[in-house]
């Protein structure tokens, strides 16, 4: 145990408005490819860098100035259209590429220059194939790995080959970057390839992964969605979940899980609603979207739909089947952060507005609502797969995003997420889609021991990727105030003692796991001294009993009831926002006013926003 000695107080504004950088946009050299994938982040004691590679052949760096660093643009043997990888070091940061034309290339990003150190062609295809960082077998170097045409390679980071293994796909290359994770649970990572009509993967060694590959049936197809690596299920083996389509028919966008016991076969969890061609090409994230303290996987469609389910494919708690965006196309991977300093993430993307040559930059609650200074128009001839990076320097938030035509955007948030709720950056380079074992968060308890002397603790975790635990007080369940009190290296130890003459009811804590770059986990859920059920006891999921809605159906008015809700959103079944209605008391009358019949989902929340309960009813003209 340990005794609080001092507290480090941290504290966020309430709300913040995010807005351009001054000296971005900066104009990126584009060849005769639009340029897709991403920017990514390199930070150093003084500075935060932007890094992307470009369809002109080039490697670009700015500084959050909109200073270009030292040694940049530097050239490389090819377009680069996918996102790059990074390698920290104290003395400079290895940036990792893959051309269009198959050449894997390391540049060496040193504090006053640069250089590339090794170019190999291992082919003649990667066009929007990332390499991929990851100490696969766990031996404390890393490896390198670049799909390039029909072939998967594992080089060290010095440029040495290792070795070599072969897949298939009619597309002559990979369709998307490979993810690594331990899929089989022997407490080795494997490396996960998509094919687009087969997936395949590889121990730490290159033999292929008993079971693999397999086969989608005829009918499905996958997306260009790199592979997400999940436990959902918290049994120790990574399930694989993709996007993918269907090939006949209407070419509905599809979710496909591989389950850790029967890898040989998959299951369709999702089917995306709407019209011909809803393809899945964003790549699946995870985040609290429903406010259960719990995982959830968000993705976009090119129907312009934001959709959030669970590990089941069930739509998570937070209501309707999509929050339908009707500007345009979302290619690109979602990231969800929390920027606007209130409990849980926003969902951060890019949209395609191809009729009118512009594009978005998005920030949105999961309830639908924007952040303020969004939807942010950016001029885009070109559209792609492309994908923003959000980060935190200094007491600040960053989102980047480049367009296709090479226009690299910052804008910035005057604020810091609250912990728990940061943005989930992959080791190695900062890729969203490697498949970290993410930790769930653990569970805690708080034992009033003495007159304002509280012991609290709390389960290990058993994610090996993490090493370290925070804990924090904060003077509600929300964390909108609150102070790190801890942190500890040995994760052995899970117990805490916390001295305040503080009245108890106003004091909450919860605890993090923290991985060696000080990226944690979801936060466990608060508790109180006084209260040491506290909001475990309520479960955002829908439930029958708690919100009434009668008559039902019903054809112009109807009443609404739920106990300890301030308001109820009222969207529509394709999960738009239509009205919000304020609880008078714990009732109020709702008046469909220029709605037209069919079904309605009214979503119930709380003071702080939580879900409370979900219920549809159907309105009948």
């Amino acid at each position: 145990m340990r005794k609080a000695l001092t507290t480090i107080l941290i504290f966020w504004a309430l709300s913040a408005v995010c807005a351009q950088v001054s000296g971005f946009p900066k104009n990126l050299g584009v060849g005769s490819l639009p340029l897709w994938g991403a920017p990514a982040v390199i930070q150093t004691d003084s500075m935060a860098y932007v890094v992307i590679g470009s369809t002109d052949e080039s490697l670009y760096c700015y500084d959050i100035t909109g200073s270009s660093h030292s040694g940049f643009p530097i050239a490389l043997p090819g377009p680069v259209r996918a996102k790059v990888a990074l390698e920290p070091d104290s003395a400079f940061t290895a940036v990792f590429a893959i051309t269009t034309n198959g050449y894997l290339c390391r540049v060496n990003a040193y504090t006053d220059s640069a250089s590339v150190l090794f170019s190999h062609n291992l082919g003649s295809s990667a066009n929007y194939i990332s390499p991929v960082l990851s100490d696969i077998d766990r031996n404390g170097d890393l490896e390198l790995f670049a799909a390039v045409d029909t072939t998967l390679f594992c080089y060290s980071t010095a440029g040495d080959y290792e070795w070599s293994a072969e897949f298939y796909s009619s597309t002559g290359s990979a369709v998307a970057t490979p993810a690594v994770g331990d899929i089989d649970g022997d407490g080795y990572d494997e490396i996960v390839v998509e094919g687009y009509e087969a997936l395949f993967a590889f121990e730490h060694d290159g033999t292929p992964v008993d079971s693999f590959p397999v086969e989608l049936d005829e009918s499905r197809r996958f997306s260009y969605s790199s592979p997400l690596l999940w436990d959902y299920d918290n049994d120790g083996k990574m399930e694989i979940f993709c996007g993918a389509h269907g090939v006949v028919g209407s070419e509905l966008g599809l979710v496909i899980r591989f389950d850790a016991d029967s890898l040989s076969d998959y299951i369709t969890i999702y089917a995306v609603p709407g019209a011909y061609g809803t393809w899945v090409y964003s790549s699946p994230a995870l985040g609290d979207a429903n406010g259960d303290y719990n995982y959830d996987m968000s993705f976009g469609s090119i129907t312009g739909h934001v959709f959030s389910i669970i590990g089941s494919g069930a739509v998570a708690s937070f209501g309707g089947a999509a929050m339908h965006m009707p500007m345009g196309h979302i290619y690109g991977g979602m990231i969800l952060c929390d920027i606007n300093q209130t409990p849980g993430p926003e969902f951060i993307f890019q949209m395609s507005e191809e009729e009118e040559n512009s594009a978005y930059m998005i920030a949105m609650e999961p309830s639908a609502p924007y952040i303020e200074g969004f939807p942010d128009t950016i001029d885009e001839d070109n559209s792609g797969i492309l994908t923003p990076i959000v980060f935190e320097w200094g007491e600040s938030t960053y989102i980047s995003a480049v367009t296709g035509d090479g226009e690299l955007y910052l804008w910035a948030v005057p604020a810091k997420p609250l912990p728990g709720h940061s943005c989930w950056k992959e080791l190695y380079g900062d890729r969203w889609n490697r498949g970290l074992a993410l930790p769930y968060a653990p569970t805690l308890q708080v034992e009033e021991q003495d007159t304002g002397q509280y012991l609290v603790s709390w389960t290990q975790s058993d994610c090996s990727e993490f090493d370290a635990y925070r804990i924090y007080v904060s003077s509600d369940s929300a964390a909108s105030s609150c102070s790190l009190l801890a942190s500890f290296d040995d994760t052995a130890e899970t117990s805490y003692i916390y001295e305040s003459s503080e009245p108890a009811e106003s004091i909450w804590f919860f605890v993090l796991v923290e991985d060696f770059l000080e990226r944690t986990s979801l936060r466990s859920i608060p508790k109180s001294p006084r209260d040491t059920a506290g909001i475990a006891e309520v479960k955002y999921l829908p439930v029958a009993s708690r919100l009434k809605i009668y008559p039902n159906p019903f054809n112009s008015v109807c009443d609404v009831s739920i106990k300890g809700a301030e308001f109820i959103e009222v969207l529509s079944i394709d999960g738009r926002l239509l009205r919000t209605i304020k609880l008078n008391g714990n009732s109020a009358s709702f008046k469909a006013e220029n709605l037209s019949s069919g079904i309605l989902v009214f979503r119930a929340r709380d003071s702080v926003g939580r879900v409370l309960s979900v219920e549809k009813a159907v309105l009948v003209r």
